[in-house]
C-alpha cells in the first residue's frame, strides 16, 4: 500500500489511471459478497431488489453488505479523500 501513498495529483496525466488502480486494489480487499454488492449496485446501477435477486439474498442483506463495504472503502488510504470529499 506504500505504492498508493503518492497523491494522484502529483502523477500528472496518470492520475485517472492511478485512481482506477487504487479502486481495484481497494475492491480486491473486500470480502466476495461485499464486492459483488458494490459491483452490482454502483457499477451496474442495479436496484437493491435486483441485486438481492441476482445474489439470492434479501434486500436487507444487500443494504448491510453495501454499508459494510462502503465503510471499509472509506478506510482505504488511497480512497479516503475521494469518498469523503477531502474531509
Amino acid at each position: 500500500t506504500e505504492r498508493f501513498g503518492v497523491s494522484p495529483a502529483i502523477t500528472g496525466g496518470f492520475a485517472r489511471v492511478d485512481m482506477r488502480e487504487v479502486l481495484r486494489h481497494a475492491l480486491r480487499q473486500l470480502p466476495t459478497k461485499q464486492r459483488a454488492v458494490i459491483a452490482l449496485r454502483y457499477f451496474e446501477d442495479r436496484s437493491e431488489a435486483e441485486t438481492a435477486a441476482i445474489m439470492g439474498c434479501s434486500v436487507g442483506t444487500v443494504k448491510s453488505q453495501a454499508s459494510k463495504a462502503i465503510a471499509r472503502l472509506r478506510q482505504h488510504p488511497g480512497l479516503a479523500d475521494v469518498l469523503t470529499g477531502g474531509k
